[in-house]
């Protein structure tokens, strides 16, 4: 069972203090930029509801998952202390070693990046007896 965390901060200094202390050990990966479509109320949004692939359950914990703009601006100062999140809990209950599950994006550009990517191995565990 993983549980992916789903971040959009708009001070980079303070997006990285924060993936120090709260997400140290945590895979890091598919960071980019984007641009909100509207930049007054907008948002990014993952279109994603509960799948189950090839013995795969992804499992979103809130719907929509969506971002908004003002909570990604506001980050790291008084009126926001705790950052904005969308969290998906992953599991696998068969024998496929690999997921690999495309997700696409809402509320951004359209020529900027239009979907993220959500790659799992299931790690075995070898014991002898």
């Amino acid at each position: 069972r993983w549980c992916m965390v789903f971040m959009a901060i708009q001070n980079i200094k303070v997006f990285i203090k924060h993936l120090k202390k709260e997400y140290s050990d945590a895979d890091k990966d598919n960071m980019f930029r984007f641009r909100f479509k509207d930049p007054v109320d907008g948002f990014i949004q993952l279109d994603l509801v509960k799948t189950f692939q090839d013995g795969w359950t992804i499992d979103p914990k809130r719907q929509p998952l969506r971002i908004k703009k003002k909570d990604s601006d506001l980050f790291g100062s008084d009126e926001l202390p705790i950052s904005p999140t969308c969290k998906v809990t992953i599991f696998s209950e068969g024998s496929e070693k690999h997921l690999s599950y495309t997700v696409p994006l809402k509320g951004i550009h359209s020529d900027d990046v239009r979907e993220v990517c959500i790659q799992r191995y299931l790690q075995t565990s070898n014991t002898s007896g």
